[in-house]
């Protein structure tokens, strides 16, 4: 016998079958909206990932590459100098070194004439600056002496009327008397003339208002030194040394 079919019943199984495929599509429809409110959830956080790294790297290249310089050290003993306590030893030293005219009577040399440098010292009177150099026992321009000569032309050698403003040394000299340095133990220099002095890498300053006496040593000992007077007023400090007195001397 068949089975009747009750069509009555069909329409409400058609309307279960609806309720049913729309309760998916709601579910669905609310799956992908709150899909897509966490997508820019994903990309906020890939974002704040990226800058970071950038971020660090700066910071490394910069604190690569933002040193400070290191400071120069301080040479403690140009704390004590005072440029008014010399001696009087070194300040008569200093203002007149060596008695040139006796000196150049035992000496003999070659001479030119001398541009003259802008620190150096010009006499009241009318004159110029006149070079002194290859002197006898002392060859290869290992003695040099600059001069302020009085008048318009050269004087004789042994005659000439003029002031010592130069005088570079790089060897030993019985002639040159208390300016014969060369050689000397540098204690013996200190003991003669004091600790009041300036100092620079391997050189020493002395200094009496605008003369100045620069000494180069090596080791414990005196390897040259050059002795000038300049226009300055007084030497109060290192940065007062003009440059061209520091650098190394050239024949």
């Amino acid at each position: 016998m068949k089975e009747s079919i009750d069509f009555v019943d069909t329409p409400r199984r058609w309307g279960n079958v609806r309720y049913s495929l729309l309760g998916y599509i709601i579910v669905y429809i609310i799956g992908c909206i709150a899909c897509s409110r966490e997508l820019p959830k994903e990309t906020k956080e890939a974002l704040p990932l990226s800058d970071s790294i950038s971020t660090t790297t700066t910071i490394k290249i910069d604190t690569v590459y933002a040193q400070l310089p290191l400071e120069e050290p301080i040479d403690s003993h140009n704390m004590y100098y005072q440029p008014h306590n010399n001696s009087k030893e070194l300040r008569a030293f200093l203002q007149e070194p060596i008695d040139l005219p006796k000196f150049k009577k035992k000496n003999g040399a070659n001479s030119g004439s001398s541009k003259g440098a802008y620190y150096y010292w010009k006499p009241k009177g009318k004159g110029f600056y006149y070079h002194y150099f290859l002197f006898r026992g002392c060859y290869e321009r290992r003695l040099m002496i600059d001069v302020y000569m009085y008048g318009d032309s050269p004087s004789s050698y042994s005659k000439a009327k003029e002031t010592l403003i130069e005088l570079r040394c790089s060897c030993q000299l019985d002639a040159l008397e208390a300016l014969d340095l060369v050689g000397k133990e540098w204690s013996v220099v200190v003991e003669k003339y004091g600790e009041n002095y300036l100092k620079t890498g391997n050189k020493i300053i002395y200094a009496d208002k605008g003369n100045l006496l620069i000494i180069t040593c090596r080791g414990k000992r005196v390897h040259s030194y050059r002795y000038v007077r300049t226009n300055l007023k007084a030497i109060e400090s290192l940065e007062d040394v003009p440059e061209e007195l520091l650098a190394p001397m050239h024949g």
